[in-house]
């Protein structure tokens, strides 16, 4: 039986770590320059903040327009080039990051052929393809998060604890205390999220599995069949989502909220309603609430079904952890496979509301 990964500390850090390193060596100037600006920008920060006081005791004790106009400019150019530099970190970040993650997922395919055949008889494709999706894209999320906010964050601690200090020590010291009760609570935070994110990520590979044995029991001669979940804390949802409508790569969206009331309104959604109207009466008659799946089309400005909440379907709970009710499952407009895609679609639905997957399968075929 195929067993599942279970997103575990992995069993040597320190090699895993090397390993990390071994790829943010092979683009380290370019995280260098990343280092310098996020640096730069910080200080910027700080210096800005700064400037008031001068500005302030200008004005106080002589009032010269000349030297406020000054102090001012001086201030205003201070922090044009702090967000010059986040500008500039910002996109360098990104860059790195995509050519380090190409390189993680060379190697992983690299590696993928070498094994023997009984490594993929008992392990499960899901948690296969979520090495290579989920998994990798959170190394994406921790890269463009972490990188240059540890260095602007250390900087700005310790800049900001200076500059209290030579204006007021007294008052340095409760500043001091909230910064230790703040990391206190970060770790603390930091210990729960482990648990969170174990528990994610083994449901995304649980949820990439079943996708592909249903795909394959439903429509064993398609060759394959694209969906796309996105955590509704994903911080680059949306530009993951519009990247991949751009692309086209994927049918099947399983969305929060609020990105999916953002495209339904621009209609890139399949009007379910018109196109398969037997699987919204099934779900209408089970007294399923479709109320929250109608928008209305901002170019057309009618309203269509363009999406099922996940809310009423139970079956789904035991992926969308920790919870389905802010999801919504729809198909992108664009899809060249209509009956296919619709036909997958259909059987998902049902399945989810614990129809038996054979009476679906039959449904959906007929």
């Amino acid at each position: 039986m195929a067993k599942p990964f279970g997103g575990k500390r992995p069993q040597d850090l320190r090699h895993t770590l090397r390993r990390f390193m071994d790829y943010l060596g092979r683009h380290k100037i370019m995280l260098g320059v990343v280092g310098l600006l996020a640096a730069v920008s910080a200080l910027a920060a700080l210096l800005g903040t700064y400037m008031i006081r001068p500005i302030v005791n200008g004005v106080l004790e002589n009032g010269s327009a000349a030297y406020l106009a000054g102090v001012v400019a001086l201030t205003a150019g201070i922090y044009a080039v702090g967000a010059l530099s986040t500008l500039g970190y910002t996109q360098l970040m990104v860059r790195a990051a995509q050519k380090i993650l190409q390189d993680i997922r060379r190697d992983l395919f690299a590696h993928l052929q070498t094994l023997p055949l009984h490594y993929f008889d008992t392990n499960r494709k899901g948690d296969l393809m979520s090495l290579f999706t989920n998994d990798v894209d959170t190394i994406s999320d921790a890269l463009n998060n972490s990188f240059a906010v540890v260095i602007q964050t250390f900087i700005q601690v310790a800049g900001t604890l200076l500059l209290l200090f030579i204006l007021n020590w007294r008052l340095s010291l409760l500043v001091v205390v909230g910064y230790i009760a703040m990391f206190w609570y970060i770790n603390y935070s930091t210990q729960r999220s482990r648990a969170y994110y174990a528990r994610q990520q083994a449901s995304l590979g649980e949820l990439d599995a079943y996708m592909e044995d249903a795909r394959q029991l439903l429509l064993p001669d398609m060759e394959e069949m694209n969906t796309q979940f996105i955590m509704s804390d994903e911080t680059y949802g949306s530009a993951v989502l519009m990247t991949r409508m751009t692309a086209r790569e994927c049918d099947i969206y399983l969305l929060p909220k609020d990105l999916f009331q953002t495209y339904a309104q621009q209609g890139v959604f399949v009007a379910l309603e018109e196109t398969m109207p037997d699987l919204v009466s099934e779900l209408e008659s089970r007294g399923i609430s479709l109320s929250r799946g109608w928008r209305t089309d901002s170019d057309t400005g009618e309203k269509h079904l363009f999406g099922i909440p996940c809310a009423d379907l139970p079956y789904l709970d035991t992926f969308l952890y920790p919870t389905a009710d802010s999801y919504y499952a729809c198909i992108f407009r664009a899809n060249g496979n209509e009956e296919n895609v619709q036909a997958f679609f259909d059987y998902f639905i049902r399945d989810m509301l614990n129809v038996p997957p054979a009476e679906a399968a039959e449904e959906a075929a007929s």
